[in-house]
């Protein structure tokens, strides 16, 4: 798990401020929590869905749906009480401001929660404590992770 957790460390902290807008001014590093409202509980259906989310999302933000969109993504499974709901932490690079509002019906799945990480000292350790809870788990086995 160590590899796997500084890998995302190091992902995030040498892409953060690296993107900048049309203005010159550097895009603000978004970290997003997606829950699902359904208890979905295979990774492979809920990553054929994740998929979607970002197709649609890179449409809003330059009218196509190729892969625009800088970040890092991690998949989570919520074992309270034995439930095992899948969610996901990710972290943008490049994502232009958008409404909390606009990005939940661009989800249409569930939840979501939006946190700036602009003021944080090392944002790659703060984000990665959220995402690497299941680098391990057995039911990503052969999956990605």
């Amino acid at each position: 798990m160590l590899h796997s957790k500084s890998s995302v460390i190091r992902l995030v902290n040498s892409n953060i401020w690296r993107y900048f807008k049309d203005d010159g001014k550097p895009y603000i590093t978004i970290f997003l929590t997606l829950t699902f409202a359904d208890d979905i509980k295979d990774s492979k259906q809920a990553n054929y869905i994740f998929a979607k989310f970002l197709k649609r999302l890179n449409y809003e933000v330059i009218g196509e749906k190729k892969g625009f969109l800088k970040y890092v993504a991690v998949i989570e499974f919520q074992d309270k009480n034995d439930r095992g709901v899948i969610h996901y932490h990710v972290v943008f690079f490049n994502l232009k401001f958008i409404w909390a509002d606009t990005m939940a019906d661009i989800w249409g799945e569930g939840f979501i929660k939006i946190k700036k990480t602009g003021k944080l000292k090392n944002i790659g350790t703060y984000i990665t404590k959220y995402m690497s809870k299941n680098f391990e788990d057995a039911r990503l086995d052969g999956k990605k992770r």
